[in-house]
């Protein structure tokens, strides 16, 4: 996970948008993302990202 954290550091893009980044890429990462949203885990997923975003924000202002 340190790269996507690195990638929400260095560009002004949500988590949205990463992730929807990736699906139009077509490739591995999109055929999991689709494939969890497809049972039911969009919340799931979204909560996860949520998260992972706040504690990159977080760290890139020196919080721990």
């Amino acid at each position: 996970m340190a790269v996507a954290g690195e990638l929400q550091e260095r560009k002004a893009t949500s988590p949205f948008e990463t992730v929807a980044s990736f699906i139009d890429h077509q490739r591995t990462t999109a055929a999991a993302i689709l494939e969890m949203r497809g049972c039911s885990f969009e919340v799931i997923v979204n909560t996860g990202l949520e998260a992972a975003y706040q504690k990159t924000m977080s760290l890139s202002s020196g919080e721990m």
